[in-house]
Order: structure tokens, then C-alpha cells, then sequence
């Protein structure tokens, strides 16, 4: 039975953790939208610091400068208001794709032989603390003497491959939009690296391979643009026989809404009824509800530099935080009446080091976090690394 004034406190915890992160996101949002008195550097800003420094070196008709290179360079920047960056460490320029030629790169990507391209997002959390713990009863009942620890490393690698292109329907009278075929597989693994009295165990998989048909709409939709219409057959497991086996089979949809800088998914789906002597969790719609909300946001240039700007060089102080990508998920909240949903936040950032991967930090609190833990409340905390991002 739980303890009622537990379950308080972790609701208590996850609408104020939930309140901070909504407050975070819109001060950072309004922040872009008030004048700043320094701003990263356009091609066209550079353009006009070199015609700076090569006018003032013409006023001196080439000869001996009065001041030292550095000191113009630094006037000619305050004077066309860019921030000053160390000419020794340029800037990395990203190239943002919108949703439209993300399509398009996925597609000339996946028109080249044994080709796979990115799905959901794949990252590595080097520590995730749980501070509930994990159940280890259903283990115990299978033979197994495995204890398991709070901290653990999580990850996840998804890629999709495009199998036909261009497919359509030629029904009399009707037009009938275009689509593409497409198969996907996301895993997640749950691995007790620093569980060294039991060898570090995997404490549980998740594989979940799928079929679906995309759609391009590409319409307008109360200030946003319907991108990308999926439809198609996920099935969900973790490998395991009985009594660990868990597993489920959904028909979804899933609507992607986009803006240069905004994802908005809303992904509805129903469970395929099975036998009830082969349902190894059949209240499973109970914990996971029938649809899920997704929303991420982009912010390029955060301009927090100040954070780093304090710090000496060996410490940080050439760091620069940018490409900040905030992320919500909400899960059967408003369905279960709050009582057995789930929210994930995330975090995602580069500081300049590389352009490889990005930094990521992300917070879970809810149910279904795993299959074998579809019905137990978690709440963890990670941080690891993230190689592709919602946007």
C-alpha cells in the first residue's frame, strides 16, 4: 500500500519541477525577443568589421598603424555591435534544416543503397539516478538473486530506413495524396553499469520495431504548418519469457506539427486486442494511456554567455552555449485524472566543442518508463550525451 504522504510529496515534486521548466522555457523564449546589446556574428556583421579595419588601414595609407590590429578589431566590432570571438577559435556554423528539407535530406539519404537515417532521437546517459528505486520482485519470482542499484547508465539508438517512395493510389474521382513507406526501430536499454557485486547487468531492454506510411500535408494549422502525417503498426517488447515478458501491439497516428524552431507531436494510438492466456500485461493501457503529446523548441543563440564569460579560459571561459533544444512529453496525464501519467523533460545543448553531439540532460517522473516498470512509479534524473535531436 502506498504511503500517502509520499505520493504528496512526489506530486509536489513533479508539478513544481514541471512549473520551473515551463517558467525556464518562456523566460528564454521572451529573452529572444528583447533587444541585446551584443549579438553572434553574421556573415554580414563580418563583412562589415573587415571594410572597418581596411578603411582605417587606408586612412593611415599603409603605414605603421597607431593602434595595434587587436585594438581595431575590437573598435570596428562595437561600432557594427557584434560580439567580439577570439580569432583563434572561430564559430561553428550549423546548418539548420526546416522539417520540409529534413524530408528531403532523408530522402536523397535513403535512395542510396544499405542506407539508414536518423528516427527518434539516439543518446547515452552516462548516470540516471533513480530515487525510488527498482522493483526487483518479478526478477526474484524468475530464479534471480539481482539487486538492483538507484544509478544507472540509459540509452537509446533509433534509425529508420525508407523502403517506397512516392506511392500512390489512382481512385476515380478521388485525389488521393502521395506517401512513403517507411520501417523504423528504436531500442532502449536500461544497463546497471555501476552494479559491480552483480557483473553490471542489462536490467532490461526495450525493442520496438514499425511500419508506417508518411504524409506530407503541408498545412497551416492555427499559426503552425501540419509537416508530416505518419500512420502505421508498432510492436513493443522486451525479449523476455515469463514471468519478465511484457509486450504490446499498437495501430497510431501521428500528427507533426512544425516552425523553424518549434516540433509539436500529437500521437494517438489503440492497442491490438490479444488472446488474454498470451497478455502478459493487460492492464497496460491503464499505466500508458491511448496518446502521447510531444513538444520541443529551439533556441540558437540563448545569449547566457555571460555564464561563462566570468571563468578563465582553463575553466570554461571559451565555452559558448547555443543550439538549446527544450523538450516536453506528456503521457495519459489528463486521461488517468494525473494519477498514472508521465512526463519527461529534456535538455539539450552544445558549447562549442563539437559539433558531433550535443550535451543532454533529462528528467523523468511517471509510469512506463520501461515495460518490465509499466507499472511502477519512477522518478530519475540523467545526463549523458545526445547525438540527434527532435530538431
Amino acid at each position: 500500500m502506498k504511503n500517502p504522504v509520499r505520493s504528496l510529496i512526489h506530486n509536489i515534486i513533479q508539478i513544481n519541477i514541471l512549473t520551473c521548466f515551463l517558467a525556464f522555457l518562456f523566460i528564454l523564449i521572451f529573452h529572444q525577443y528583447v533587444p541585446q546589446t551584443s549579438y553572434a556574428a553574421s556573415q554580414k556583421d563580418l563583412a562589415d568589421v573587415m571594410e572597418c579595419i581596411e578603411g582605417y588601414i587606408r586612412n593611415n595609407n599603409h603605414d605603421k598603424l597607431s593602434l595595434p590590429l587587436k585594438v581595431v578589431y575590437e573598435q570596428c566590432s562595437k561600432q557594427t555591435k557584434i560580439k567580439t570571438v577570439d580569432p583563434k577559435r572561430p564559430r561553428l556554423n550549423q546548418v539548420k534544416l526546416s522539417g520540409d528539407q529534413r524530408f528531403k535530406h532523408d530522402k536523397r539519404s535513403a535512395k542510396k543503397p544499405f542506407t539508414l537515417t536518423a528516427h527518434n532521437p539516439t543518446y547515452f546517459l552516462i548516470g540516471a539516478y533513480n530515487e525510488i528505486g527498482y522493483d526487483e520482485t518479478t526478477f526474484h519470482e524468475s530464479g534471480s538473486s539481482v539487486n538492483f542499484q538507484e544509478n544507472e547508465t540509459q540509452f537509446q539508438i533509433s534509425f529508420k530506413s525508407l523502403v517506397f517512395e512516392s506511392f500512390y493510389f489512382d481512385f476515380p474521382y478521388v485525389d488521393f495524396p502521395t506517401f512513403d513507406l517507411y520501417v523504423g526501430y528504436t531500442n532502449r536499454s536500461f544497463w546497471q553499469l555501476y552494479n559491480k557485486p552483480f557483473s553490471s547487468p542489462f536490467r532490461e531492454y526495450n525493442h520496438e520495431p514499425e511500419v508506417w506510411l508518411q504524409f506530407y500535408p503541408d498545412k497551416p494549422i492555427l499559426g503552425l504548418r501540419l509537416t508530416e502525417l505518419r500512420t502505421g503498426f508498432s510492436h513493443q517488447s522486451n525479449g523476455q519469457g515469463d514471468p519478465l515478458s511484457r509486450s504490446w501491439n499498437r495501430v497510431y497516428a501521428n500528427f507533426i506539427f512544425e516552425t523553424e524552431k518549434l516540433l509539436l507531436s500529437i500521437k494517438p494510438w489503440l492497442r491490438v486486442a490479444e488472446n488474454s492466456d498470451d497478455d502478459n500485461n493487460p492492464d497496460i493501457s491503464d499505466y500508458m494511456g491511448h496518446a502521447e503529446l510531444r513538444l520541443a523548441y529551439l533556441i540558437e543563440n540563448p545569449n547566457v554567455d555571460c555564464i561563462f564569460d566570468v571563468l578563465p579560459d582553463y575553466l570554461g571561459g571559451n565555452l559558448e552555449l547555443r543550439d538549446l533544444t527544450l523538450s516536453l512529453m506528456s503521457r495519459n496525464n489528463i486521461e488517468s485524472g494525473f494519477s498514472r501519467g508521465a512526463i519527461e523533460l529534456g535538455a539539450s545543448f552544445s558549447l562549442g566543442i563539437t559539433e558531433n553531439f550535443k550535451f543532454y540532460i533529462q528528467y523523468f517522473s511517471g509510469y512506463g518508463e520501461s515495460l518490465i516498470d509499466y507499472d511502477n512509479y519512477v522518478n530519475r534524473i540523467g545526463f549523458g550525451l545526445l547525438l540527434n535531436d527532435w530538431l
